[in-house]
């Protein structure tokens, strides 16, 4: 998981796997983040390529921490599997979804052309 600033919200990107080994992280850096920031928190999940039950516990969880501490959570370009089993479980009804944000000229090329920082990336993420 990336914790990162964007003006006045906060960014935790999230790759890989959301499920019971890992939620528990994610529910650690929001408890961390709310201790000293009231307001939106955003959840980049266009990374995550698997969730269960327990990844879906820990967004309603997480939602609920931030809601406590003044803040929104807001899901932004849930991964297809992250849109199926929210769509099943029914919670994507409990949960802020927003796009993507737009990408400047050739940013989703540069992207694709440096596959080793991604690995790197993920490696460090996991």
């Amino acid at each position: 998981m990336e914790l990162s600033g964007c003006g006045a919200d906060v960014v935790i990107t999230i790759r890989g796997e959301l499920e019971r080994d890992t939620d528990h992280l994610l529910i650690e850096l929001v408890d961390h983040v709310v201790r000293d920031h009231a307001g939106p928190v955003i959840l980049d999940m266009a990374g995550v390529t698997f969730l269960c039950a327990h990844g879906v516990g820990a967004l309603l969880r997480v939602r609920d921490m931030i809601a406590a501490a003044g803040g929104r959570l807001t899901l932004r370009d849930p991964s297809p599997p992250t849109r199926r089993i929210l769509a099943i479980t029914g919670d994507e009804q409990l949960l802020a979804l927003a796009p993507a944000p737009a990408q400047p000229y050739g940013a989703a090329y540069k992207q694709r052309s440096h596959p080793e920082d991604r690995r790197t990336m993920s490696t460090v993420v996991r």
